[in-house]
C-alpha cells in the first residue's frame, strides 16, 4: 500500500487499464456466448443480457472507483503546486480544479447507474445518465486543461499539455456525434432487424 501511495501514478495506470478490459471482456463474452454479432454491436448490447450484464456492471464500478481515486489524486496535486507556487494559484486555476473535482464525482456515479441500469431494460435511465456521466467528463478534461497550462515548465512539460488539449478536444466532438447519432438511432433502430443499422452503429461505436 505504501508503494502506492508513493507512486500515485500507479492508481492512473491501474484506471486506464481496468476500464478497456472491461469493455473488452464484456464483448468477448456475449459473443462466446451468443449474445451479440461479431461486428455489429458494441458494449450496451453486449451488456444486456446475464451473466455479462452482472459481469459489465461490476467491472465497470470498479473503473469508476478506479477513475474517481484517479482524479481525487489529481486533484490535491495541482492544490500541491499551488502551494508551492503562488504563480501557478490564479482565482481561475483554483475554481477550475476546485469545480473539477465535483463534476468528477458526480460523472463517475452516473456511470455507475450505466453500469447497474441497462440500455433494453431501463433506456431512459441508462441514456440520461450515459449523457450526464460522459459530458461532465468532458467538462472535466477542459478543466484539468487549463490546470494543465498553468503549470508549465515547473511541474509538466508542453506536449503533455497540447496532448491532454488534443484528446479532450476529440472527446467532446465524439460525444457531440454520439448525441446526434443517439438521436437517430432511438427514432430509427428498432433493436429487432438489421435495417435502419447506420445511425444506431455509429452512435454506439463513438460512444464506445
Amino acid at each position: 500500500m505504501d508503494s502506492i501511495l508513493e507512486r500515485p501514478h500507479l492508481i492512473a495506470y491501474f484506471a486506464g487499464t481496468i476500464f478497456p478490459f472491461t469493455c473488452f471482456f464484456s464483448y468477448v463474452l456475449a459473443l462466446a456466448l451468443n449474445h451479440i454479432g461479431l461486428w455489429i454491436t458494441y458494449i450496451s448490447d453486449a451488456s444486456t443480457d446475464p451473466p455479462v450484464s452482472g459481469v459489465f456492471g461490476m467491472l465497470l464500478t470498479y473503473s469508476m472507483i478506479a477513475f474517481l481515486a484517479s482524479t481525487y489524486v489529481r486533484k490535491k496535486l495541482v492544490e500541491c503546486a499551488c502551494e508551492e507556487r503562488p504563480e501557478i494559484a490564479t482565482s481561475k486555476v483554483r475554481l477550475a480544479n476546485h469545480v473539477s473535482g465535483w463534476l468528477a464525482l458526480t460523472s463517475v456515479i452516473c456511470l455507475i447507474f450505466v453500469a447497474h441500469f441497462q440500455v433494453h431494460t431501463t433506456m431512459f435511465l441508462h441514456g440520461t445518465m450515459a449523457f450526464i456521466g460522459i459530458g461532465l467528463g468532458v467538462l472535466y478534461c477542459f478543466l484539468q486543461v487549463i490546470c494543465t497550462r498553468a503549470m508549465i515548465p515547473y511541474y509538466t512539460a508542453p506536449y503533455l499539455f497540447y496532448l491532454r488539449l488534443t484528446f479532450t478536444i476529440i472527446s467532446a466532438f465524439a460525444f457531440v456525434f454520439g448525441v446526434l447519432s443517439g438521436l437517430l438511432s432511438v427514432s430509427k433502430f428498432k433493436g429487432n432487424k438489421i435495417s435502419n443499422l447506420v445511425e444506431h452503429f455509429l452512435h454506439k461505436n463513438t460512444i464506445l
